[in-house]
C-alpha cells in the first residue's frame, strides 16, 4: 500500500505549512451537562504532549508546533531510525509564533478558537474544513438520521425527549435482549460524549443525575451491539473525489475505552469489499455537504457478521492519520502492525530513555520491532502519570501476542517502580 500524503491534493501557494495540535479544542461541550465529570490537571498535561505524533505526519520541509518540547532522546531517536524530522516551533500559544502570517496551519480540529485567531491574523491560512460543516457532521444524531434515510444498517436505538422517554427506551433495550446500553449527546468524541450503561442501578443513577440538572432532554439510548470487530476508516475528501486512506481495527476493553489500534485487520475478503463500498457511499455523501479533509468513520461487524458502517464520524484528523507514514513502511517488513496505549501511575521518575531501555531489555529475545513514538508524562505531587504510545511490528500473530504480554509486564513493573 503507497501512502498519498493528503496535501498532494492541494495547491499550497508556496506557504509555509505549520502543523498544529489543538486536540484539547472541543467544537461543543455539551458532554459536561448531562454526565458526572472530574477536572484532571494531569490528564489535560498529558493529551498536550500527544502533539508529539505531528512528527510522523509532517514533510521535512514543513513546520510544527509544539506547547512543550520533546526530550532530546526522543528526538535522537527517530533520527536514527531515519525519520526527517521537520523544523520545530515551540512556545505556549500559537498566536506567539513570529510572522505567523506567512504560514498555513494545519489544525487537528477546526474550533472557534482558531476562527478567531485567524481573525486578528487575516494573512494567516487555516487548511481546514468550514467549522459549520464540521458541526453537523459530527452531531451524532443528525448523522444518524442521514444514515437511516439514505438505507444504512444502524444500531438499535431510540431519541430521547424527556425522561420518560428516556425509561421507555431503557426497557425497550433489555426487553429486546441488549445487556448493555449506550447513551450518547449530540457531541462529544473519544468516548467523551457517551456512556456505557451495563445494569439498571447505573441506569437509575445516571437518570437521577439527568432528571436534577437538566430541563431540556435531548439524548439518544442504543443497544451495545456485541462485536466481532470494532473498525475505523481514514478518508480524504476532495472536492470531487472520497479517497479511503486507511481500514482499521481498534482495540478496545469490555468498557469501550480505547487501547490500540491494529492496522492488518482480520477481514474476509467478502467483508473487505462490503466495508469499503458502504464507507465510500457514506463518504460521498459528506462530500456532498461540502466537506472537504480527513475524517474518520468508525464502525463495527457484530458477532453475527452484520456491518454497522456508521457508528460515529469525527470530522477531523484523527491520531491515526499522523502515524499512517510509519505504519505503511512497517507493514513493508512486517505481516502485523499495531499500536497500543499503555497508562499507569508510578512514582518512579522516567524519562524517553528509562522506558526505551526497559522496553528493550524486556523484549531482546523476541523477533518484533516495538517503537516508543509518544511519550506523555504528567508530574504530580505523590505520583506521576504517563501515557505511552509504541508501535508493535511482528511476522506472525504469535509474537505480537507474546508482545503484548511483555509490555504489560512492564506496565505492572513500572507502576510499582521506585527510582
Amino acid at each position: 500500500m503507497k501512502f498519498t500524503h493528503p496535501l498532494d491534493y492541494y495547491r499550497l501557494n508556496g506557504k509555509q505549512i505549520l502543523w498544529y495540535m489543538n486536540i484539547g479544542e472541543d467544537q461543543d461541550s455539551q458532554a459536561s451537562n448531562y454526565f458526572p465529570s472530574v477536572k484532571d490537571p494531569q490528564s489535560e498535561k498529558i493529551v498536550v504532549q500527544q502533539e508529539q505524533q505531528l512528527l510522523f505526519l509532517a514533510r521535512p520541509q514543513d513546520t510544527v508546533f509544539f506547547h512543550t518540547m520533546p526530550e532530546q532522546a526522543f528526538l535522537d531517536y527517530w533520527k536514527e531510525r531515519r525519520l526527517s524530522l521537520p523544523s520545530i516551533i515551540c512556545c505556549d500559544e500559537l498566536s506567539q509564533v513570529p510572522d505567523l502570517a506567512r504560514y498555513t496551519v494545519i489544525p487537528f480540529i477546526v474550533s472557534d478558537h482558531l476562527l478567531e485567531l485567524k481573525r486578528r491574523y487575516p494573512h494567516m491560512d487555516i487548511l481546514a474544513p468550514d467549522l459549520a460543516v464540521c458541526r453537523e457532521i459530527n452531531h451524532k444524531f443528525n448523522t444518524r438520521r442521514l444514515m437511516e434515510k439514505n438505507g444504512f444498517n444502524v444500531t438499535t436505538g431510540y431519541f430521547c425527549s424527556d425522561i420518560e422517554s428516556l425509561e421507555h427506551a431503557y426497557d425497550q433495550l433489555i426487553s429486546a435482549g441488549f445487556s448493555k446500553c449506550v447513551l450518547k449527546v449530540p457531541y462529544g468524541s473519544s468516548g467523551k460524549g457517551l456512556k456505557v450503561i451495563d445494569n439498571e442501578r447505573n441506569f437509575r443513577f445516571l437518570l437521577n443525575y439527568i432528571r436534577n440538572r437538566q430541563t431540556n432532554v435531548d439524548l439518544l439510548l442504543e443497544g451495545w451491539h456485541p462485536h466481532r470487530l470494532s473498525l475505523t476508516s481514514q478518508l480524504f475528501i476532495s472536492e470531487y473525489e472520497v479517497h479511503l486512506l486507511a481500514v482499521t481495527e481498534q482495540i478496545v476493553d469490555p468498557n469501550g475505552v480505547y487501547k490500540g489500534t491494529n492496522f492488518t485487520p482480520a477481514l474476509s475478503q467478502t467483508e473487505a469489499a462490503e466495508y469499503r463500498e458502504e464507507i465510500l457511499r457514506a463518504g460521498e455523501l459528506i462530500r456532498q455537504m461540502g466537506y472537504t479533509g480527513v475524517l474518520g468513520i468508525d464502525s463495527i461487524i457484530d458477532t453475527n457478521g452484520e456491518l454497522i458502517p456508521v457508528i460515529e464520524i469525527n470530522a477531523r484528523l484523527t491520531q491515526v492519520t499522523y502515524i499512517l507514514p510509519l505504519v505503511i513502511e512497517q507493514k513493508k517488513r512486517y505481516e502485523f502492525v499495531e499500536s497500543r496505549v499503555l497508562v499507569f501511575n508510578s512514582r518512579a521518575d522516567l524519562n524517553y530513555e528509562d522506558y526505551v531501555n526497559d522496553l528493550s531489555e524486556v523484549t531482546r529475545d523476541l523477533p518484533v520491532e516495538i517503537d516508543l513514538y509518544n511519550f506523555c508524562k504528567a508530574s504530580g505531587a505523590f505520583k506521576n502519570t504517563y501515557k505511552l504510545f509504541v508501535l508493535v511490528s511482528a511476522h506472525n500473530s504469535e509474537q505480537l501476542k507474546k508482545a503484548r504480554s511483555l509490555l504489560d509486564e512492564l506496565n505492572t513493573k513500572m507502576t510499582t517502580a521506585v527510582h
